[in-house]
C-alpha cells in the first residue's frame, strides 16, 4: 500500500474527518470556498486563489504588526487552502511523499491527512486521543490549542473539542 493509499484509507475514518474539521475551524472555515482561501481571508472577506491546478504560491506580506519580519528582513507567507498549507510544505513534505495531481479540495484533504502522518498525529486521531493529536500538530497548524507561533490566534482546547 502506498502513502497515498494510506491517506485515502485514513480519510474514511470518522475521527479523521472530525479532526480535519477542527483544523479547518482554526485555519479557515467549514465553507467549501475555504479550499480557495489565501492567507488573510476571513468568512466576511475571503481572498480567493484564481485556480487550484497547483498550490497558488501567492506571497502575502504582513501589513500591520511586523510578524513577517525575520532577522530585519521583510518576509511573507504562502499559506493557502482550507488547511493553510504553505508552498514549501506542499512541495517538500507533501508532494515528495504523495504526489498529488493538483491543489483541489480532494488533494488538500489528502495532504492534511499526510501531514497528520508526518507529524505523528494520525494514530492519536484514529484512537480518539484528541489532546495528544493537537499537541502533535502544533508546529503544523498554529491555530491548534497550545501552539505558540508569532501572534497567530489559537483555539482553546474546549473550543477545538
Amino acid at each position: 500500500m502506498s502513502k497515498l493509499d494510506d491517506c485515502r484509507a485514513a480519510l474514511l475514518d470518522p475521527n479523521v474527518q472530525a479532526f480535519l474539521r477542527v483544523i479547518r475551524n482554526g485555519e479557515s472555515s467549514q465553507d467549501v470556498t475555504a479550499y480557495w482561501w489565501l492567507y488573510g481571508s476571513t468568512v466576511d472577506k475571503p481572498i480567493l486563489a484564481t485556480g487550484l491546478a497547483d498550490h497558488p504560491r501567492v506571497k502575502t506580506y504582513e501589513k500591520y504588526d511586523g510578524q513577517f519580519i525575520k532577522n530585519g528582513k521583510l518576509d511573507y507567507t504562502t499559506a493557502a487552502g482550507a488547511y493553510q498549507i504553505v508552498a514549501s510544505t506542499w512541495d517538500t513534505t507533501v508532494q515528495s511523499a504523495v504526489r498529488l495531481p493538483d491543489f483541489s479540495p480532494e488533494s488538500q484533504d489528502l495532504a492534511a491527512v499526510y501531514l497528520l502522518i508526518f507529524r505523528r498525529a494520525l494514530d492519536h486521531v484514529l484512537a480518539g486521543r484528541f489532546e495528544q493529536a493537537c499537541i502533535a500538530c502544533r508546529q503544523e497548524w498554529v491555530s491548534m490549542p497550545g501552539a505558540n507561533v508569532g501572534d497567530q490566534p489559537t483555539k482553546s482546547a474546549a473550543s477545538a473539542l
